[in-house]
């Protein structure tokens, strides 16, 4: 009688781990975060958000109100802008959970005095860079990698309006404008999209964003920056790849968040 109710017992488990322990229902969604560094007077994480099935949703830098103060020779610290300061670089990992990504790290560039070319781009701001290659690989890159920067990806890899730079940049590669932006038809600087290359292969995808644009127009007055990624033909790798950004304030949490979203697989 006892090996009768254990049986029973054990038929009853079975059942219910049939039904509410199957692995095909586990539920992977939520918004995972990568470890927080110090930016300013405030801090800067990774995000990645996945839907149920483990997809990702979008990725991202949070970036505290705070980290916009005391950055180096920034207004705030009283120090005059100068285009040989260069930028200051914070690299970000990315949470576990943005394996799904084809993105492996990002670094978060404040330039106090902008960069080249003058009279575009050299107004304070943010390069957010999203690396599809690892630090190690990135670290290779050299300044004298002329022959590397010059080596475009095929056609089809960079989209329709973008082109290249001079030159490339040590620990970053050649960069990529677009110009129908509206930085090349007589409007000021404020928020553009830019692609990176080195050695035939798109290595980074990179949203840029000045102060001015994240403190008056995305938190001074509560407006969402969205706007359409240009698309290639072909991609450097099979998964998801975003077809947007966005830029905006979250006045709950005080943080900026800077978003590649919409993906599609590719």
């Amino acid at each position: 009688m006892k090996t009768l109710k254990l049986f029973g017992v054990s038929m009853i488990l079975a059942a219910v781990c049939g039904t509410g322990c199957n692995q095909d229902d586990e539920d992977f969604s939520g918004t995972f975060f990568g470890p927080a560094i110090t930016v300013g007077s405030g801090s800067a994480m990774t995000f990645v958000e996945l839907d149920e099935d483990g997809k990702p949703l979008q990725v991202g830098i949070q970036i505290h109100a705070h980290a916009l103060n005391d950055l180096p020779d920034s207004i705030s610290s009283g120090a005059s802008f100068r285009i040989s300061d260069g930028p200051t670089e914070y690299v970000l990992e990315f949470p576990s959970e943005a394996n799904a990504t084809p993105f492996k790290h990002v670094t978060l560039d404040w330039n106090p005095s902008g960069h080249e070319p003058p009279g575009i781009y050299d107004l304070p701001h943010f390069d957010c860079h999203f690396y599809l290659i690892s630090q190690a690989q990135r670290q290779l890159i050299g300044a004298l990698d002329s022959i590397e920067f010059a080596n475009a990806p095929q056609a089809s890899d960079i989209p329709t309006n973008y082109v290249p730079t001079p030159g490339g940049l040590p620990a970053m590669g050649a960069h990529w404008v677009d110009t129908t932006s509206s930085e090349f038809t007589g409007q000021p600087f404020t928020t553009t999209f830019i692609y990176g290359s080195y050695d035939g292969e798109v290595v980074f995808y990179e949203p840029m964003v000045t102060m001015d644009f994240l403190e008056t127009y995305v938190m001074g007055m509560g407006h969402t920056h969205q706007s359409a990624i240009p698309q290639p033909v072909t991609f450097p790798s099979t998964g998801y790849f975003p077809t947007q950004y966005n830029i905006e304030f979250v006045e709950s949490d005080q943080v900026y968040k800077v978003i590649l979203g919409a993906m599609l697989h590719h």
